[in-house]
């Protein structure tokens, strides 16, 4: 028997070539519609069964070569070769495993993966250690950041179970560097790490525009100011977006900007964020708090 294309375990036919029962379906299935195919010798049978999962693929997986890693909170490489390092290699078989040779290191743990290049970050993929319930995390926090220095809250929070197959995470992050926090073991020990982790994301386009933003009072009133400068070699169609309004100038020359003032119709305005957008790729200004 065949899910997907992949042997997933056997049955033993009658003479006549049928079969007759029920099989189970493979506690690493994911979720949505997969193919179930019966095979004997030449001939073949196949129906599409929509199973329900906890489990799913992983969506715009980055390419594993383009990652390593940037930090680490422990890793054991006495004791036994078990270095961050094993959790990006692409084998399920080698692991990461927090320090256990002369002395143990306590929760929380932690490892960085610098992406290689900025990503709007969709999700995470967990694979837990395959041969002992040593180093599987159960509570965890998942970070993103631009430099990987400055991380702000946790963009998903929760909890792996025990189960050997992929775990994914959905999240919505900016950034190059992405930290996978482990709060807590299955095991109820000090041990952390990971098989494999596998990231999804979507590169972050560049686009040469420059993006600023200002507060100013003008009559009383705070205005908030927006202006891009087109940085490329090609005219740029671009909106400038605030939380007071937007405007769409085409065609800005190379060298030139592009500049508007939003009425905020207040003599206060907190600080927030304006936007160019170019070609649906939004590049982000922040402005500062002003009372007039």
């Amino acid at each position: 028997m065949l899910v997907d294309g992949a042997v997933r375990f056997t049955v033993r036919a009658l003479a006549d070539g049928t079969f007759t029962g029920y099989v189970p379906v493979p506690a690493a299935t994911y979720a949505g519609e997969r193919v179930f195919t019966a095979r004997q010798g030449e001939r073949e049978v196949s129906t599409t069964i929509d199973v329900e999962s906890d489990l799913r693929p992983l969506a715009n997986p980055i390419d594993r070569s383009l990652l390593s890693v940037h930090d680490v909170s422990s890793e054991e490489t006495v004791g036994e070769q078990a270095p961050a390092t094993n959790a990006i290699d692409g084998d399920p078989n080698t692991f990461w495993h927090t320090k256990w040779a002369n002395g143990s290191a306590p929760y929380p743990h932690h490892i960085t993966l610098d992406l290689g290049a900025q990503y709007d970050v969709t999700g995470l993929q967990y694979t837990t250690r395959q041969n002992s319930a040593n180093g599987r995390i159960a509570a965890y926090e998942v970070y993103v950041s631009a430099d990987g220095v400055e991380w702000g809250e946790p963009v998903a929070t929760g909890s792996f179970t025990a189960t050997l197959a992929p775990q994914t995470v959905d999240l919505t992050g900016t950034g190059r560097y992405l930290r996978l926090v482990g709060l807590s073991s299955i095991a109820g020990n000090e041990f952390g790490g990971a098989a494999e982790i596998s990231v999804g994301g979507v590169p972050v386009r560049e686009v040469p525009v420059t993006a600023t933003a200002t507060t100013r009072c003008l009559a009383g009133t705070a205005y908030v100011t927006v202006r891009a400068d087109n940085d490329g070699d090609a005219p740029l169609d671009v909106v400038l977006e605030t939380p007071f309004g937007t405007r769409e100038v085409a065609g800005v020359a190379p060298g030139r900007a592009a500049y508007q003032s939003f009425s905020t119709r207040s003599a206060h305005v907190d600080a927030g964020e304006a936007a160019v957008v170019v070609d649906g790729t939004r590049v982000v200004a922040p402005y500062d708090a002003l009372t007039c």
